[in-house]
């Protein structure tokens, strides 16, 4: 008998996308699936559309929450308590995923004897489903922990989105609630209890780029989560990790993550009026900072520039770029 597999989807205010999501999932080629629809107390018809699926589904239960919880990570929560399935995975309900997608992982992680399957994803602002590979059964590959981990923290492949888990490895775990990225200190948690992992390098998940979604809203301080996620991954890293390599990616990610905040604070001053956070950013960049000549530019001069001649930096280039009309951000 087939595996059964559980599906928990954090819903909130995905009318328009919903659909496409729940139907990737009763499309799969693996048939033993429990699908677990948290509704985040959503004010659209999201909450409508899931009750339908489960008059329509056995294998569908939905569960509405009458407070929203502000993120994914308290629907996530709650779908992790009542899985009742050998394996967890979690897809989000803007998002879609191929035909194979659980098929395919649950093959390659009971064939390697491994608990936690991942693949790759494709980022997408329209809808379609690409086909797989000829040689998909070359793409597979048994990473031990480290390998896998320096792999995860210099792509920033956090997400769980792409992974299929074995539920007893999880089912004591929580996501923290009310933060950006999340995934970060789940994906750590698994990390520390596991040996290795399977990959296959084929995309199997679809997420779906949107205006709207939590990470492409404008900058505030809430953003300062991600920040403290990665300052969260090097603590643990140096402390328990001896590796030269792995320590060195773990500091080339966090001084991506402060110089990515240090310029959005200075092209959003009003964020920071008291320059707060952005004399605590450029500590931190220092303290970091090591010679590369592959280092960008902006990461050099935030570490020689005071703060105050980088803002004046970023005005002048944020002036540049509203006279040219081209992409700020740079």
């Amino acid at each position: 008998m087939e595996s059964k597999i559980s599906i928990v989807v954090p819903v909130y205010n995905v009318e328009k996308f919903l659909n496409r999501c729940v139907d990737s999932l009763l499309n799969q080629s693996h048939r033993n699936l429990e699908i677990i629809l948290i509704n985040d107390a959503s004010s659209d018809h999201s909450g409508e559309i899931c009750d339908d699926y489960k008059y329509r589904h056995s294998n569908i239960i939905v569960i509405h929450r009458e407070t929203s919880g502000g993120s994914a990570s308290i629907a996530r929560n709650t779908g992790l308590k009542i899985v009742s399935g050998k394996y967890v995975a979690f897809v989000d309900s803007d998002d879609w995923i191929h035909p194979n997608m659980i098929e395919t992982l649950l093959k390659v992680l009971e064939d390697n004897n491994t608990k936690v399957a991942e693949c790759d994803i494709i980022e997408t602002s329209d809808f379609y489903i690409k086909p797989l590979s000829e040689d998909i059964d070359n793409r597979i590959v048994l990473e031990d922990k480290m390998d896998a981990l320096k792999r995860v923290i210099n792509n920033q492949r956090f997400s769980v989105c792409v992974r299929l888990y074995e539920y007893n490895l999880v089912k004591n775990f929580k996501f923290p609630e009310n933060v950006i990225s999340e995934d970060v200190f789940f994906t750590l948690e698994v990390f520390k209890k596991i040996t290795n992992l399977v990959r296959i390098d084929e995309p199997f998940y679809y997420y779906f780029i949107t205006p709207n979604s939590v990470t492409r809203q404008s900058y505030s301080l809430k953003y300062f989560d991600s920040l403290n996620s990665g300052l969260h991954l090097q603590q643990y890293i140096q402390e328990t990790e001896k590796d030269p390599e792995l320590l060195k990616i773990v500091q080339l990610h966090i001084l991506k993550k402060l110089l990515y905040h240090y310029k959005m604070l200075n092209y959003n001053p009003k964020v920071d009026p008291e320059y707060i956070h952005r004399k605590r950013l450029k500590g931190l960049i220092n303290k970091n900072y090591f010679r590369d000549k592959k280092h960008e530019l902006y990461l050099k001069l935030a570490n020689y520039l005071s703060v105050k001649s980088f803002e004046i930096l970023i005005y002048l280039n944020k002036t540049r770029h509203q006279i040219f009309k081209t992409n700020e951000f740079s």
